[in-house]
């Protein structure tokens, strides 16, 4: 009796663990809230990208259904999402946890089939990547360095890095924005001062004002949007102050002729501030200031500059009908992904 109920017992461990295995292995990745942080919208403004811990969330321009999923193993957060020009190809910065230092890789896919087409391994920046208006060329941050990678050639075509480089500190990039047409982009860093570079020449020219993460351009690439709401005059380089300030988080400006910019700020509120940087609305947020400065792009303008996005520190995205700035929806990204993850 003894020893069936041995044998019994062990085959109910067997058993139990097969059961574990089993379900470790066609569990679905469960996405952490806190590391939803930061979105991109398609060109065509009905899908909208959220980076997570379990890769890209497809949400539909209402967020309220997951569309699709990106799928990553092993990740920690990414640090930048972005749709390439006509939507076909999203570009992320995956982080790994490695030791007790974080690795970034950059991770293309294809949009339409979900299907990764590229892996570029290194010591990546978090600094939001930038995709050429047109072409298929995008700008990223490598420690202190920003590289222009070609997806036709496979090749990094152009490197750059600053002249002026902090010792102690380093000189990490911040900021990079093309102009309407891809013939020149902006580039800023930490300490040096910012640099224009003209596309396919690479000719540098030098500026005397620097961004720091979060910044943002208008689409004319003529004004920067700071963090406390305050606006850079890239032409004249002035700057204006704003009436009242926010400590930033990020930086969006409405697309249809650049009116107005928005900026997710610390004290979980939206502020709102027009082109002479006076503020014009104050939304309800959640972001506190977490993931920082991975949440550089945590807030942004529909493609038709009629909608805006926030996101919190939360998981919560919040969306806003810019012609009054009603809200239209709340929602925690992190519930609906997990939700339609776990009937999958």
């Amino acid at each position: 009796m003894k020893r069936y109920c041995y044998r019994y017992g062990v085959l109910l461990i067997f058993v139990f663990a097969l059961n574990v295995v089993f379900a470790q292995e066609v569990s679905p990745c469960r996405v952490d809230a806190n590391t939803v942080f930061n979105l991109d919208w398609n060109p065509s403004g009905d899908t909208l990208a959220f980076g997570s811990n379990c890769g890209v969330l497809l949400l539909n321009d209402r967020l309220d259904q997951l569309t699709g999923v990106l799928p990553l193993d092993s990740a920690r957060d990414m640090a930048s999402v972005a749709f390439n020009h006509n939507g076909t190809l999203i570009a992320a910065s995956v982080r790994y946890q490695e030791g007790s230092q974080p690795s970034i890789s950059i991770i293309i896919w294809d949009a339409q089939t979900n299907s990764v087409v590229r892996i570029l391994e290194g010591q990546f920046s978090s600094i939001p990547i930038a995709w050429h208006p047109s072409q298929d060329i995008f700008v990223f941050g490598y420690d202190e360095e920003m590289l222009f990678y070609d997806m036709q050639s496979s090749m990094v075509v152009f490197q750059f890095n600053p002249s002026y480089s902090d010792e102690i500190m380093g000189d990490y990039p911040t900021l990079a924005c093309w102009s309407p047409r891809g013939s020149y982009v902006l580039l800023s860093f930490m300490y040096a001062p910012r640099y224009l570079i003209t596309f396919p020449a690479w000719e540098t020219a030098q500026g005397n004002m620097a961004s720091y993460y979060g910044g943002a351009c208008t689409p004319d690439a003529t004004l920067l949007g700071g963090l406390g709401g305050g606006i850079q005059d890239l032409l004249t380089n002035t700057r204006t102050v704003p009436n009242v300030e926010c400590e930033g988080i990020s930086v969006a400006w409405r697309t249809n002729g650049a009116e107005e910019h928005a900026v997710n700020c610390r004290d979980q509120t939206v502020r709102v501030y027009d082109r002479a940087a006076q503020l014009l609305f104050t939304l309800e947020g959640s972001h506190r200031g977490h993931n920082f400065p991975q949440s550089a792009r945590s807030i942004e303008y529909s493609p038709d500059g009629g909608r805006l996005v926030a996101l919190g520190d939360d998981g919560v995205a919040r969306l806003w009908d810019t012609s009054n700035y009603e809200l239209i929806t709340r929602v925690n990204v992190a519930d609906i992904a997990n939700l339609a993850l776990a009937q999958q």
